[in-house]
């Protein structure tokens, strides 16, 4: 229990600065896709670091998250959206 209370304070605090970061801090683009109207920024890496930490969790735990009906769904939605993506 005590594991898994660790890494909750882990991923609170990293959503924490993500909702403080976000907002707060320019827009500018850290770098352009060529060829495309798409622009890479600072954010979107911390977005990918939060994801990746939570995944490692995840990983370490078993995937608890989906055992429940509330993250099965969740993650079905996710799948809908990424194949009609």
């Amino acid at each position: 229990m005590k594991k898994q209370k660790k890494s909750f304070n882990i991923l609170s605090l990293i959503i924490i600065a993500l909702l403080i970061f976000i907002p707060l801090y320019p827009k500018f683009p850290l770098f352009n896709v060529k060829g495309t109207y798409v622009a890479i920024r600072i954010e979107d890496f911390f977005v990918a670091f939060a994801f990746l930490v939570w995944f490692l969790i995840e990983l370490k735990q078993g995937f608890s998250s989906f055992k429940n009906r509330v993250g099965q769904l969740i993650l079905l939605y996710w799948l809908v959206g990424g194949c009609l993506w």
